[in-house]
């Protein structure tokens, strides 16, 4: 097999806004003290050591190994950053099909033909001192073995509670009222009460159950992306929207291509935040997403759309006119 060669994009550098702590390790000046540490490649494709929040206390190295058109050389190109455990899950379960991504052995990867390229995903568990993705393949990588779990019931008690502050019914006559609360999903919403000064005697009460406001949108799921297990070609354009839960108040389809052109498509729910990092930060800018299928891009490359309406994520790319756009 032909010599393997580093691109620059591997070289390490660190950013102008980051400072020395002891022992040489950098950290972002003007940012909380997190406990892990990534290699990150920056816009220019230089790397930089980097601090990463809680939430993502992994990292990710997204690997092509080419061949140098010129020389018929094996080469790499890799692109770091911090991870969460799900998204971790997900690119490493997808890589670990392929035997050369998870030996590093690419004698399967044949040099002799121009344009072959092989993507894998290697995900590492960081820690506080040095990061673990400082090569392209990390020397440890997290397998994300997946453990057995068993479904759990609980249930919820109410007991009535007694109003310490009696109401005042007239101006001559006070009388004591109980009151209870009752937990509706996780806000214990209070009884109204109401009272009829002209028979003394009896207080009667009415609970009432306030219900969210909040609009639940309809969205097109299928595809697991924590599993690496994506749509079929049929749910991709016939599948129903289903009704989202919980904070999952936007839409979104997730093209994961490889440099071969091969596609794999998901859609799902999703939150205010991932929206923001995987459609505004991550997408948003790239015209081969924005105009998908028409703008050619030969790497592998990911594509998340975010939008904002009723089963606004069919087929592949939202309609414009509905992707999701920043608010306070």
């Amino acid at each position: 097999m032909a010599k393997v060669h580093q691109l620059n994009c591997s070289m390490i550098f660190t950013h102008p806004y980051m400072s020395k702590e002891a022992g040489g390790v950098p950290r972002v000046d003007g940012i909380g003290s997190y406990a892990y540490k990534c290699v990150v490649t920056g816009p220019q494709n230089g790397n930089m050591i980097q601090d990463c929040p809680p939430s993502e206390r992994f990292c990710l190295n997204d690997v092509v190994y080419d061949t140098d058109p010129a020389t018929q050389n094996l080469i790499t190109r890799d692109f770091r950053r911090c991870a969460s455990q799900e998204q971790c899950k997900g690119k490493w379960l997808q890589s670990r099909k392929t035997d050369a991504c998870l030996t590093g052995n690419m004698t399967g990867v044949d040099a002799s033909k121009t344009g072959n390229k092989l993507l894998c995903h290697y995900c590492c568990e960081s820690n506080a001192t040095t990061p673990c993705n400082l090569h392209p393949k990390p020397d440890q990588i997290k397998l994300f073995i997946q453990p057995t779990t068993l479904p759990v019931v609980s249930s919820t008690v109410t007991l009535p509670m007694v109003s310490s502050s009696p109401p005042v019914v007239s101006s001559t006559v006070t009388l004591p009222v109980a009151s209870s609360s009752l937990p509706v999903a996780s806000s214990t919403l209070p009884s109204v009460l109401n009272t009829f000064p002209t028979t003394p005697t009896t207080v009667l009460t009415t609970n009432s159950t306030t219900l969210s406001t909040t609009a639940k949108i309809f969205c097109h799921q299928c595809g697991d992306t924590s599993n690496g297990i994506p749509c079929s070609s049929r749910q991709v354009s016939t599948s129903q929207p289903k009704e989202c839960n919980g904070a999952y108040q936007y839409c979104m389809t997730d093209i994961i291509q490889d440099s071969n052109g091969n596609a794999d498509v998901y859609k799902r729910c999703v939150t205010d935040l991932i929206c923001r990092k995987e459609w505004i930060v991550e997408t948003a800018d790239e015209d081969y997403c924005k105009r998908y299928g028409v703008v050619k891009n030969p790497s592998a490359f990911n594509c998340h759309f975010c939008c904002t309406s009723d089963g606004c994520n069919s087929g592949l790319v939202p309609n414009a006119t509905t992707w999701y756009r920043l608010h306070n």
